[in-house]
C-alpha cells in the first residue's frame, strides 16, 4: 500500500520453507508485462481458456491473463 500510494521503495523480507529470509524489492509486484522475465511471459502466452489466479499477490498475472 505504501508503494502504491506513496512510491515507497523499501524491500520486503520474504520468509520461505527452503532457506533464510530473502529481500525482494516491492516494485517487482507492480511491474508491467514487458518487465517480466522471458520464462514468465512464455507461461502467460500458453495459458488458454479460463484461468483461476489463487495467489495472494497484487494481481499482475490476473490483469495480463
Amino acid at each position: 500500500m505504501d508503494y502504491f500510494f506513496q512510491g515507497s521503495t523499501e524491500d520486503l523480507l520474504l520468509h520461505n520453507n527452503y532457506g533464510p529470509p530473502e529481500e525482494m524489492p516491492v516494485e517487482v509486484f507492480f511491474r508491467e508485462e514487458e518487465d517480466m522475465p522471458d520464462v514468465e511471459r512464455c507461461a502467460m502466452d500458453i495459458c488458454e481458456g479460463k484461468v483461476l489466479d489463487i495467489v495472494a499477490g497484487v494481481g499482475i498475472d490476473s490483469m495480463i491473463l
